[in-house]
């Protein structure tokens, strides 16, 4: 996908998360931003590594759909 579908897929998705009192003010503050500054916002946040950081399991049935695809 194109930073600019990420981009527009961000946008869609503003709409689809809770609206709680400080998404309420967060939405706010994107009406009064143009909108290249709310994707430039939205951009940056997205391009932040996870504050938990990255966790990778391990998953059995990859395993085994390998194992049976060398045979």
């Amino acid at each position: 996908m194109t930073s600019q579908g990420n981009t527009s897929k961000a946008l869609s998705d503003i709409d689809k998360r809770p609206n709680t009192r400080s998404r309420s003010r967060e939405i706010q503050s994107y009406e009064d931003m143009p909108p290249f500054e709310v994707a430039k916002n939205i951009w940056e946040q997205l391009s932040k590594p996870p504050k938990g950081g990255i966790v990778i399991k391990e998953n059995p049935a990859i395993d085994e759909h390998n194992s049976l695809s060398e045979r």
